[in-house]
């Protein structure tokens, strides 16, 4: 039955929508009046010639690889509904399946992961874009040229050894990076363009390497010495300031804009919170006095807090163009840490402003509750994990030792 009519399709989770807007492209965003919690699974829903069609994503994995499977259906079922094909016909799928084997099954290794990149950025699925592809390379130094239809859970085993012998990664993050390559398959699953994932028959392959300490705060004496160094980095240091002072998380802060800041409280949106809802800080005299050098004057709403621009004087930071993701993070490793030998053994790295902060408020007699609050965080658990890093701050030997 030839398609006359249908709507474009989109995913609901909770109170998470994904959609394909009018040019094509997915968009995804909270639902209005709400807070953006995601539910218990996504669920894609599209009108075709009058019929309601719906299908769920599994919830088996993990959430961002939910998402990911997610996006890529609908991409699928658009492109499908545009070549006048039905996602939910056999015959449609096997003519539309034909078709891209034809087309584009035939790539490399190293075409799929940069067709992979791209898909990431353009749909903005996630902060760690970088990090991802820094994992996928591991695939294309062995591999490049070898077709992905090729790739056997033999090739994938050798990868991953090599991870474990080489000592790059702790079983935790090697168990993250397994399931980053097992996403990156699925990825072209649903586009049509390989049909079996290799990392389904991987062996369970574990590192010995031992956690490395990573958001560690800072040491008293370090911390003096790394805000000197700051502050001859005039944006890196209103930055980190920000991130002391409001205990934001560095992707909250890339997504701030002018019209965020009110007059006694900064509101940070569902969409970029950790626990996607809407949530505020009040503004305290320190941050109000961060605020006022920023010189917000002159910016529009819609301007970013920080911003690429680079171009304005010293101490302003907004501008239309957001933050590149790393970008403080890398100029605090590379321009502050490692030259002051403090990057190699000390879990030292831009999160440590934030909980540096933390240890801070503690010491200066803020309660547990009251610590909550200024995290925004949703579980106790979540503020007692601070508590467990204050250890290294507490010298037994100042303390007073009854004598019995």
């Amino acid at each position: 039955m030839a398609i006359s009519k249908y709507t474009l399709p989109r995913a609901v989770n909770g109170e998470q929508i994904i959609f394909i807007n009018k040019e094509g492209k997915t968009i995804t965003s909270a639902k209005k009046g709400t807070k953006g919690k995601l539910g218990k699974g996504w669920v894609i829903g599209v009108s075709i010639n009058g019929k309601q069609e719906k299908e769920r994503i599994t919830t088996k994995i993990p959430i961002l690889d939910q998402e990911v499977e997610c996006i890529a259906r609908l991409e699928i079922i658009h492109d499908m509904l545009k070549q006048g094909l039905n996602p939910y016909s056999e015959n449609d799928k096997n003519k539309y399946a034909g078709v891209n084997e034809i087309i584009d099954t035939r790539i490399t290794v190293k075409e799929a992961v940069d067709i992979y990149e791209k898909f990431l950025k353009d749909n903005d699925v996630t902060d760690d874009i970088p990090k991802i592809k820094k994992r996928l390379d591991f695939i294309v130094s062995k591999f490049a040229n070898k077709l992905l239809e090729n790739v056997t859970p033999i090739h994938m085993e050798e990868v991953i050894h090599y991870l474990v012998n080489e000592n790059i990664y702790a079983d935790s993050t090697l168990k993250n990076v397994k399931s980053n390559y097992t996403t990156f398959f699925k990825h072209f699953i649903k586009k049509r363009i390989i049909f079996n994932n290799p990392m389904e028959d991987v062996s369970n392959i574990t590192s010995n390497k031992d956690t490395e300490d990573k958001n560690e705060p800072f040491a008293d004496g370090h911390f003096e010495t790394i805000m000197e160094a700051v502050k001859s980095h005039k944006k890196l240091y209103l930055f980190t300031s920000f991130m002391y002072h409001t205990c934001a998380r560095p992707t909250e802060l890339r997504n701030l804009k002018k019209e965020n800041i009110k007059d006694n409280f900064i509101q940070f949106k569902a969409s970029t919170a950790k626990n996607k809802s809407k949530q505020t800080v009040d503004i305290t005299e320190p941050l109000r006095k961060l605020i006022i050098e920023l010189n917000l004057e002159e910016a529009e709403n819609d301007d970013y807090i920080f911003s690429n621009e680079c171009t304005k004087v010293d101490g302003e930071t907004w501008g239309k163009k957001q933050l590149y993701i790393n970008h403080f993070s890398n100029l605090f490793r590379e321009g502050i840490l490692k030259p002051l030998g403090l990057y190699i053994g000390t879990g030292y790295n831009l999160y440590s402003f934030k909980h540096t902060s933390n240890v801070h408020k503690l010491l200066d007699g803020w309660t547990q509750i009251e610590l909550s609050v200024i995290n925004r965080h949703k579980s106790q658990k979540s503020t007692e994990a601070y508590i467990k890093k204050i250890a290294k701050y507490v010298k037994i030997k100042e303390k007073v030792i009854r004598e019995l």
